[in-house]
């Protein structure tokens, strides 16, 4: 069955789950608010579990009125649709499920287990005052942990991967899993963490190191971000994939789409894979716009771009769902 074909989420599950799970259940939350890209309308059931067993109890639940779920981290590349997200339950963990445990030190070798809903701005500081290597290039990335493991977040050469051990994860049935490094096929913007798992901890290794150097480090790479990106002003980071051997910031450049517009939809003067928002902007707007520059890419190079920022919303349906299929 079609997401988009399914009924809206019912009154009675809604009236349920806020009894048994009080101040965890929210409804009609505006997601604009709760993406970077400022757009977007609003999530009929949005749940915020504060730990790891109450998690669990939601999925079961859910699971049981066979109501797919959304996922949504810290909303850093995601568009969500204007009409909003009405047949599926929209799970955040990034307010309350970001703990990040004492640090295990194993002579050069650092582990240091985080909650995927961890900020990771929060991350980094921690490692910068704590004096840990090895994440120095995420800094200006927005977002949480678990959807940097989900993409494989990288920049400057590096990538998620390189510092992982494992990643855990939880099904829509409410089961806890285990995936060592070695068992997920990550690649670029792909993390290799199975259909149907929402990622709730990553175990890293890292480096001891001087505070001092990784906070210089995590400075230089924020301001090369500034220098190169349209860093301060709405957006969902970059919009599409680089195919093998090329840029999609080039090619979109060249293809002559640099300062093209949709209502309140910008492809970004400073980096052509960027697409901004102005005040009054619509997610219709961005997808427009995103629709017309792929459009304009295939025409002027016979090349299909693919998207990097999730849709979000009814009509776009994701892998996480309930329906034995994609399990």
């Amino acid at each position: 069955m079609s997401l988009g074909r399914r009924p809206p989420i019912s009154e009675k599950l809604i009236a349920d789950l806020s009894r048994e799970f009080a101040g965890q259940v929210r409804e009609r939350v505006p997601l604009a608010e709760r993406t970077w890209i400022r757009v977007g309308g609003e999530a009929r059931l949005y749940l915020t579990p504060t730990d790891v067993e109450s998690l669990r109890r939601m999925l079961r639940r859910l699971h049981e009125w066979t109501v797919p779920v959304l996922p949504l981290g810290a909303g850093a590349n995601v568009v969500v649709a204007d009409a909003g997200v009405s047949t599926s339950a929209v799970i955040s963990l990034v307010e309350y499920m970001g703990k990040i445990a004492d640090p295990v030190v194993h002579g050069s070798k650092v582990q240091l287990q985080v909650d995927g809903g961890t900020r990771l701005s929060s991350l980094l500081d921690y490692c910068r005052r704590h004096g840990f290597s090895g994440l120095e290039f995420l800094a200006g990335i927005p977002g949480s942990a678990g959807g940097a493991a989900v993409m494989n977040a990288g920049a400057f050469g590096r990538e998620l991967s390189d510092a992982l051990n494992r990643v855990v994860t939880c099904d829509v049935r409410g089961e806890v899993h285990s995936w060592p490094r070695q068992q997920l096929d990550s690649g670029y913007r792909c993390g290799g963490v199975p259909a149907g798992q929402l990622v709730i901890g990553l175990d890293l290794r890292l480096e001891p190191g001087d505070p001092e150097k990784i906070e210089q480090q995590m400075a230089e790479y924020r301001r090369l971000r500034r220098q190169k990106q349209p860093y301060g002003l709405p957006s969902a980071g970059s919009v599409f994939k680089n195919p093998p051997g090329d840029f999609a910031g080039r090619l979109v450049d060249a293809a002559g789409c640099r300062g093209w517009r949709c209502g309140g939809a910008v492809v970004s003067m400073k980096h052509a894979n960027f697409i901004t928002t102005e005040p009054g902007a619509t997610a219709a707007d961005v997808f427009a716009l995103i629709d017309r520059v792929r459009e304009q890419v295939r025409k002027t190079f016979s090349l299909e771009l693919e998207e990097e920022i999730i849709r979000l919303g009814d009509e776009y349906p994701l892998a996480w769902t309930t329906e034995d299929k994609e399990l």
